[in-house]
């Protein structure tokens, strides 16, 4: 069996980071060994410039700082398998991953030819952003709407690599890749599945349940200072801003409020910014 057959079906693990989030890397993979011990996939860290000394994690660098997507082509190019479970270095794990359902939803995902599989569920207050559709054979999966905002998106989620490569635009950032790249993928006709989410659960869950996320525009979040503190893993956050008190309030009471109200707060900025930039 030649090399590229040997790949075809097969699953790696790519935590998707940058030079300038090194910091991340120790408490990131503290809490990947520690929850997810049996995970017999390869596991890859894409970055800039930097090497990330470890047995089990092997860095592939873009080798050149420029933007998010073209970066992105780079580092997939360098993956030899045909699937990737991507996730973000500030997505901290902190339960015990559950490797079997993980690999349910891979399977799942080949069976329907699937472009995209999302892991993450979140509270059912979120669901507007993916709509979906039960599978009526497997009704722990949905077929996420076509039409939805967040038809692919940057939550951990497995992609078959050409199909990502194919969406990806150079010179996009990660916010405009969720958006623009959705479009996309539904103009392909690429089929988005997802994890059903449990409606009793107001947190992130699924196959694996992490922190959402450590870093925000740069800030260290004081959700991930308290988690590496309970779990005794070292954070070094190297001169990083921290969340305030008052600004984790103010965050905290933004995510309470129902997305319509959100909605119009985020409208209501972006007028005020474009008023202001005139």
């Amino acid at each position: 069996m030649n090399e590229l057959k040997m790949h075809e079906n097969k699953l790696a693990v790519l935590v998707l980071s940058c030079d300038k989030n090194c910091d991340l890397w120790p408490p990131f993979f503290s809490f990947y060994q520690k929850y997810w011990k049996d995970c017999n996939y390869k596991v890859y860290l894409g970055t800039n410039f930097l090497k990330f000394e470890s047995d089990f994690v092997t860095t592939i660098n873009s080798n050149v700082k420029s933007n998010w997507s073209s970066e992105l082509k780079i580092i997939l190019n360098g993956i030899p398998e045909k699937n990737v479970l991507i996730i973000l270095e500030d997505y901290f794990i902190y339960q015990k991953v559950n490797t079997s359902q993980v690999e349910d939803v891979f399977n799942t995902m080949l069976k329907y030819n699937a472009g995209f599989m999302m892991l993450g569920c979140f509270p059912t207050k979120y669901r507007s952003l993916w709509n979906y559709t039960i599978l009526s054979d497997t009704p722990a999966y949905g077929i996420i709407d076509s039409r939805s905002n967040y038809l692919v998106n940057l939550q951990i989620g497995i992609w078959n690599k050409a199909i990502l490569t194919n969406i990806l635009v150079e010179g996009e950032s990660p916010w405009e890749f969720e958006l623009k790249a959705s479009k996309r993928f539904a103009k392909n006709n690429f089929l988005s599945l997802c994890v059903r989410e449990n409606r009793k659960l107001n947190h992130v869950h699924g196959p694996i349940v992490y922190l959402c996320g450590a870093l925000t525009k740069g800030v260290i979040m004081r959700d991930a200072i308290r988690l590496c503190k309970k779990e005794n893993i070292e954070f070094n956050i190297n001169g990083k801003k921290v969340e305030t008190l008052e600004e984790e309030i103010l965050r905290r009471s933004y995510i309470a409020l129902p997305l319509s109200i959100r909605k119009v707060i985020g409208y209501l900025k972006a007028s005020v910014k474009r008023i202001n930039s005139k």
